[in-house]
């Protein structure tokens, strides 16, 4: 009876662990296609917009344009990197000062669910909320979803209201 209960106990584990990857494989490659995006902003945004943006402005005919593209280059340069930087550094502060570290509460260890016996979460303990798989996920779900759209919202709102601003100053 003991060989079928660890059988099951290991086939329970390896579901668990199936459900974790399945579950952080997109996050993953979410977070994967930002840098590559922000990588080529930085190369595109100084090195090609801008420039072009301005030789669009030179010429009458094509002046809305390059008002457009100066405005693509704010956003996607000064505006968009900005996000990233202020949505980091609320996650670092929420992540410092979690609002229940030490609560009667049931954590990720109580259930069971990630390694660790339940209630051990010591100060010299490996098993602390912040090394929780669940927890792991759930700190990188808003970085992964939640803050691509948030600035992709806004750099359009940028953009939209800065070539506003250009071509009123233009008139």
């Amino acid at each position: 009876a003991l060989g079928i209960l660890m059988g099951m106990r290991r086939y329970a584990r390896s579901a668990h662990k199936e459900f974790v990857i399945d579950l952080y494989l997109p996050i993953i490659a979410s977070l994967n296609a930002q840098k590559y995006a922000l990588q080529t902003i930085q190369w595109v945004a100084a090195g090609v917009l801008l420039p072009f943006a301005f030789i669009l402005r030179l010429i009458p005919m094509t002046r809305e344009m390059g008002n457009m593209f100066i405005a693509l280059f704010f956003a996607l340069y000064i505006v968009v990197p900005t996000m990233y930087a202020m949505g980091g550094k609320a996650f670092d502060d929420i992540a410092k000062t979690p609002s229940c570290v030490e609560c009667s509460a049931h954590n990720f260890y109580s259930f069971g669910i990630d390694e660790g016996d339940a209630g051990s979460g010591g100060a010299n303990s490996p098993y602390t909320w912040k090394n929780a798989i669940f927890y792991r996920i759930g700190a990188t779900i808003p970085q992964a979803v939640f803050l691509p759209n948030l600035v992709i919202v806004v750099a359009v709102t940028c953009v939209a209201a800065f070539s506003k601003a250009l071509r009123a100053i233009a008139m």
